[in-house]
């Protein structure tokens, strides 16, 4: 009886169904029912698709500009801790965590 061609071949199968996935995000984290703030200018680079939950969008707007100059790195502002995640054509998705309910979550990129 030959059951390594089987046992190959589930191998191989269960291989390309991984859980894990090294692909970058292709959407924003969900912030949930916030308000849509509009774009947010900081040199060189623009925070879009900007929400707000538990704040107003001017306050929102000062958790975007904290990420001028930090490239993708995570950064705390104003009492939010910011944590990035790879978001599509070199930009980077922002998570911003507040005291509470209070979040902000946008995409940063190239101006």
């Amino acid at each position: 009886m030959r059951i390594w061609p089987a046992l190959l071949l589930v191998g191989l199968l269960s291989a390309g169904c991984s859980s894990g996935s090294d692909a970058p995000a292709t959407t924003p984290p969900a912030s949930g029912g916030g308000t849509a703030c509009s774009t947010v200018e900081v040199p060189a680079h623009e925070g879009v698709d900007v929400e707000a939950v538990g704040l107003d969008c001017a306050a929102a707007g000062d958790v975007v500009r904290g990420a001028e100059g930090l490239g993708r790195a995570a950064y705390e502002v104003d009492g939010f801790t910011c944590t990035p995640s790879p978001a599509p054509d070199g930009d980077t998705f922002y998570d911003c965590l507040g005291e509470g309910d209070q979040r902000v979550t946008f995409r940063y990129g190239t101006a």
